[in-house]
């Protein structure tokens, strides 16, 4: 695949993935609920320039997003990390983008392609655009992180675009919330869950109510990962710090060997582990033959470096986003789902359905941005953050909201 994947639309691959889409649910044990406001408010704004910004709990947002076009009859864009569209040997990539899904590659630098079509995307208001402005997967859903201030400043210049028109248009921003609610039926299935990783990791199996069960496999996999990263006196730290450190280390360890000499080795973890695999990306993308028979063989050497260490990057990744999980302030069943559901990919390289789940959503009120684009011309940074404010209070209004209506259903 080239190096930026743009959106399309096929109408014969849409078809096809709505009608498999019951199976993947059922597949999953996951039950959509959006609500009538969230989906007619989406509706009144087709032909608008509408930028819908979700939260970013749980893997399953991308079908979470998906499913919303569908049950609003519309085909949405989505801008999608540009590691997904390499999966299954780049099959997914395929129907991604058939979906009007669109690849930006994450770390630095920014990536120019992928800005530039936000940018047009908006300005032209053909569909709406999903995007998830905490950028990375959190594994909450007590509190919504700071957005990504590159996504929301392209959102921005966008709308100085359409603000210099001669009928300025405005661009819409909707806050979607998904609140993901573990029923009671996935404790057993979570309980087995754990136990075959306690049986692969050789653990004593202990009686433990989740919550401690979870922390002793989690340390166990920590401590592994740390003998093999060579990684020493550890353990008195907190567990969270631990995953922060192996991640730290294994990405500069990754630099080094790919000879990546542009990474900024003080970044923060996720775009240390964004930029390391972005130069990787980067380095493929110069594949060619040099017509030297020695030259030729420094690349291709260059090249398995890099693909030897795909692998390595997602496991570092699927740390990080336990790292964040545990920073939810209340343990809760939906916590323990999104846990050990990422402490299954570490162990066994997959996963499986634990449990029926319902994804609850709801729209907040649109901000409409044309008002703010001379504030954003006098001071960008600032205007930046007072939007940033703005989507995550709405994002978190509407999250308490849906717990509370996911309480009120489950006691009838």
């Amino acid at each position: 695949m080239p190096e930026f994947i743009p959106p399309l639309h096929n109408k014969l691959v849409l078809s096809a993935v709505k009608m498999l889409l019951p199976m993947h649910l059922a597949q999953e044990k996951l039950v959509m609920r959006p609500s009538a406001n969230c989906v007619n408010s989406i509706r009144r704004l087709l032909g608008h320039s509408t930028v819908l910004m979700l939260n970013h709990s749980d893997r399953n947002d991308p079908t979470a997003a998906f499913s919303l076009s569908t049950a609003v009859g519309h085909p949405f864009y989505f801008l999608s990390a540009r590691e997904l569209f390499d999966m299954d040997g780049g099959a997914r990539g395929l129907v991604m983008q058939r979906c009007g899904a669109y690849s930006v590659k994450r770390g630095q630098p920014e990536d120019f392609e992928s800005k530039e079509k936000t940018i047009s995307l908006i300005v032209e208001g053909r569909h709406p655009l999903v995007m998830f402005p905490e950028g990375d997967v959190t594994g909450r859903d007590d509190e919504i992180l700071p957005l990504k201030v590159d996504g929301l400043r392209n959102i921005l210049k966008a709308q100085s675009i359409l603000a210099a028109l001669e009928i300025p248009r405005t661009v819409h921003l909707l806050p979607v919330a998904i609140y993901y609610e573990a029923q009671d039926d996935s404790i057993l299935d979570l309980q087995n869950c754990l136990a075959r990783m306690e049986r692969r990791l050789e653990m004593v199996a202990r009686e433990y109510a989740l919550q401690p069960r979870i922390t002793r496999v989690l340390a166990e996999v920590i401590s592994h990962l740390e003998s093999y990263y060579s990684i020493h006196d550890m353990k008195d730290s907190s567990l969270q710090y631990r995953l922060q450190n192996i991640c730290r280390r294994a990405s500069l360890a990754i630099a080094q060997y790919a000879q990546l000499i542009d990474i900024n080795p003080n970044e923060e973890e996720h775009d240390l582990l964004y930029s390391v695999r972005s130069g990787l990306r980067g380095r493929a993308s110069l594949d060619h033959t040099y017509g030297c028979g020695f030259c030729d063989k420094l690349n291709a050497d260059r090249l398995q470096k890099g693909k030897s260490c795909e692998t390595e990057l997602d496991l570092l990744q699927q740390l990080l986003i336990i790292a964040s999980t545990l920073d939810e302030r209340r343990f809760s069943l939906d916590q323990a789902w999104r846990l050990i559901d990422r402490l299954e990919q570490i162990v066994f390289g997959k996963t499986t359905a634990k449990g029926h789940r319902i994804a609850w959503m709801e729209a907040a009120e649109p901000i409409e941005l044309l008002g703010y684009n001379a504030e954003f011309e006098a001071a960008p940074e600032k205007t930046i953050g007072r939007i940033d404010q703005m989507v995550r209070k709405s994002l978190s209004s509407n999250l308490q909201r849906l717990k509370r209506i996911a309480e009120i259903v489950q006691s009838r």
